[in-house]
Parts: C-alpha cells; structure tokens; sequence
C-alpha cells in the first residue's frame, strides 16, 4: 500500500514515476547481472563500502531516497531533479547526492551494521527497524498494480532482514 501511495505522489508530475521505476529497475538489474565490474560501478557511485550488501538491504535504501522526496515534501523537487537531463549524464552518483541532502546512507539500510548495537545520536534506523519487526510488520512491500519499489522487497525478504539484524528466532510480528 505504501509503494501505491508514491506512485500516487509521483504520477502527478509528468514522466516522474516512470522515472523512478527505470533507476530502480537499473538498480536491480546490476545485483541481477552478477558482474562484478557493474556491481563495483554502482557500490562506488553510492559511496557504499560493503561489497556484499545484499540486494534488498541495499533497494530498500533505494526505495527510501524516493520516499523521502515525497514524504517531507520535496516531491515537485524531486520529480524535476529526476526528469531533468542533467541528471541522466550520471543516474546513479546524482541519486545518491539526492539521497545525501535527505540524509540517507545506505550504512543506515545495511543489516551488517544494524547489528551493531552502540548507540550513535544521529543513527536512529536500528530503533525504528526493531518496531516495525516485532510490533507493526509494516513491511514495505511492492506494489502490485504499480511497483516502484524492487521486487526484493517482499515478506520473506522483511522476515529475514529482522532475523539478521535482531536474531534467527526473531517471531514475526
């Protein structure tokens, strides 16, 4: 329901959805292609140092720098930032400095480091991770009708992402 709601939001400025539905596609397709060199370009344009992130770690990150755009209200930006051709001359590094001024990392996505129990003032995603995975299981799934969100975001992808992060027997919510 969530994804249907950004492509509610997005669809309202021309090509804007389409937009978001390609880099996420082109996302996706690096991780599917299996090739390293493809898999080091896009790890490098997203200033992300875990070589094996794995996919949805990593998309929901993604997902996350377009909700942002629409949640806080900076859709209309957003959409022309996304549209714009300047933008296409280096997809990947433009929507990671987009995602930076919304104050996203994909540090803050990545199981490996959501483990990681100390306490940082400016981290907060491990507290609101552990909500939704033992209290809400609001867990972001695709559209079906509209997806902009990858595929990889599916339930058994949210179960075993709070199992990583929190512990195998972690029940579901």
């Amino acid at each position: 329901m969530f994804d249907y709601d950004i492509y509610e939001a997005t669809h309202k400025s021309k090509w804007c959805s389409d937009a978001v539905e390609k880099l996420t596609a082109s996302i996706d397709k690096a991780f599917y292609s299996g090739k390293k060199e493809v898999m080091k370009k896009l790890l490098k344009a997203f200033n992300t140092d875990n070589e094996d992130i794995m996919q949805g770690d990593f998309m929901f990150y993604i997902a996350d720098i377009f909700t942002m755009g629409v949640q806080y209200g900076t859709r209309t930006e957003m959409c022309e930032l996304l549209t714009s051709k300047e933008f296409y001359k280096d997809p990947w590094k433009n929507l990671y400095e987009y995602g930076v001024s919304r104050g996203l990392d994909s540090k803050q996505y990545d199981a490996k480091y959501l483990r990681n129990t100390t306490y940082y003032i400016t981290g907060n995603l491990r507290q609101w991770t552990y909500q939704y995975c033992t209290e809400f299981g609001w867990f972001q799934e695709p559209n079906t009708v509209h997806p902009l969100r990858s595929k990889s975001l599916s339930q058994e992808f949210w179960l075993d992402y709070c199992k990583r992060i929190f512990s195998p027997d972690l029940a579901p919510p």
